[in-house]
Order: C-alpha cells, then structure tokens, then sequence
C-alpha cells in the first residue's frame, strides 16, 4: 500500500473517530509516550552550550540598552557626526 493513501486513510478514521482496529487510539498512546520521553530527555551538551551563549550574547545586549539609555546625549552625538 502507497503510504500516502495509508496517511489519508488514518486522518479520516481520526475525523471520524473510528478506527476498524483500533490503530488510531494505538497511534495516539505511542505519540503520547513518545512525546513524553522527548520532553524528559537530557540536554546535550552543545545545547546547554550555545544555550549560555546565547544568555551572554542578550545580557551584553541589555548592557548596551542600559547605556543607551542612561547616556542618550553619546548617542545623539554619533547619529548627528
């Protein structure tokens, strides 16, 4: 069987909910588990580092607004030059 046909066949048993066999309550527990052992997983350790990088990258951007908006004065200066 084409697995097209296969995927249309399980959308319109999931509109109607009935499933001959009951594949699609089958399906919805394997999403469900496979969903929560995605969610539980452990962090790579490139995640966790890009992740601190980019937290630096937005404080030393929060520092440059901080300044910004203690001195606008330097900033006019440089827009104007």
């Amino acid at each position: 069987m084409h697995p097209l046909s296969h995927r249309k066949r399980l959308r319109v048993e999931q509109k109607s909910g009935q499933a001959p066999d009951g594949r699609y309550a089958l399906i919805v527990e394997q999403y469900a588990d496979l969903k929560g052992r995605f969610d539980n997983r452990a962090s790579r350790d490139e995640d966790l580092q890009k992740i601190a990088e980019l937290e630096g990258f937005i404080q030393h951007k929060v520092g440059q607004c901080r300044l910004t908006v203690a001195n606008p004065h330097c900033k006019r200066r440089e827009l104007s030059a």
